[in-house]
């Protein structure tokens, strides 16, 4: 003990331990003459500046500090990044966890959790979490042939709860966990939507179109069937979500081109009431005309037992739509 400058010196002369070598400041120094702080351990060694266990006859390691890399290991001293944690714990997880336990805002109470846990030493995953509001998990799920998944959920696998999968062969699913193509999408109104920010800002949406199980290609804001395939026909309809032929176009809930296979070309409607009238227009039509100014006609004239029509000629002024000459 040297009582001039308050120095206790462990070891004779090796200065390993020092106690309040700045006199009086409390601070202890292990492996330097000059302790910075209350401990200070200066090394430079392979084997550690740092190592703490837990006293038990396995002498297990709790904490320990590579001198040479700086890499901090936790269960382990080998520790082969800046934090490495190793832990056996048979259908247990070993996990970190940064948690924000103010819950006076929205952005506050929340954690984010790394952890590899599940059978085997699987599923490592990172969860993010708003306590008591909503969970999210990512990781590879080791029980689903290792697939890459994304769940709202505090964890991979639950029923109901994956969004997004991806398997080891490439494919992606979104609703399912067994994707059949490299995308594949599975819900109770599968569709995909295309917002344009440029003008006119027109809004599509294509997909299935629910109980229907017809492929619709819709303007968001526009009744369905700008373009509509139907199931298990194959009909094509424009206009409409149920095209009565191979190809028919509907316009204003009226007007129909269709091409049967049994008798061709068709013009008509889905209505047989007394005086519709169905059309082929010929000509140039105005901006401003219902019709065009030259027409071929078939009117409804009988709906008893046989619908009988009757085969118009017609012109007219179509720029004031005003009653056809035969």
């Amino acid at each position: 003990q040297n009582e001039s400058v308050n120095m206790f010196v462990v070891n004779g002369t090796t200065g390993n331990i020092l106690l309040n070598p700045n006199a009086g400041f409390g601070n202890v120094g292990i492996g330097t003459a000059s302790p910075l702080a209350t401990l200070h351990i200066n090394s430079s060694s392979v084997g550690g500046a740092l190592l703490i266990t837990n006293g038990s006859g396995s002498n297990l390691t709790v904490f320990f500090v590579n001198g040479s890399s700086g890499n901090v290991g936790i269960g382990t001293t080998g520790p082969n990044t800046e934090l490495d944690v190793l832990k056996s714990d048979v259908g247990g997880d070993v996990s970190i966890r940064a948690h924000n336990t103010d819950n006076t805002n929205a952005l506050s109470n929340g954690a984010f959790v790394a952890s590899v846990g599940g059978a085997s030493g699987g599923d490592p995953e990172v969860l993010y979490t708003i306590s008591g509001v909503q969970s999210w998990a990512a990781g590879v799920d080791n029980s689903d042939s290792d697939s890459f998944k994304i769940a709202s959920n505090s964890g991979l696998g639950i029923s109901g709860f994956d969004r997004l999968t991806i398997t080891t062969g490439g494919n992606v699913g979104i609703g399912t966990t067994n994707p059949a193509r490299l995308l594949h999408l599975r819900g109770g109104a599968v569709e995909i939507q295309f917002n344009d920010t440029d003008t006119p800002n027109q809004n599509w949406h294509i997909g299935l179109l629910g109980s229907t199980g017809g492929f619709n290609f819709g303007e968001t804001g526009v009744a369905d069937g700008r373009l509509f395939k139907q199931n298990g026909t194959g009909n094509v309809g424009i206009g409409t979500t149920g095209p009565l032929s191979k190809f028919e176009v509907l316009s204003s809930g009226q007007s129909t081109v269709g091409l049967l296979s049994s008798s061709g070309i068709s013009i008509g409607t889905d209505s047989s009431a007394v005086g519709n009238i169905f059309q082929i227009g010929l000509g140039r039509s105005v901006s401003t005309a219902t019709y065009s100014p030259t027409a071929i006609y078939s009117i409804i004239t009988d709906t008893t037992s046989f619908v009988i029509d009757d085969l118009v000629f017609a012109t007219r002024a179509a720029s004031t739509d005003t009653a056809p000459s035969e």
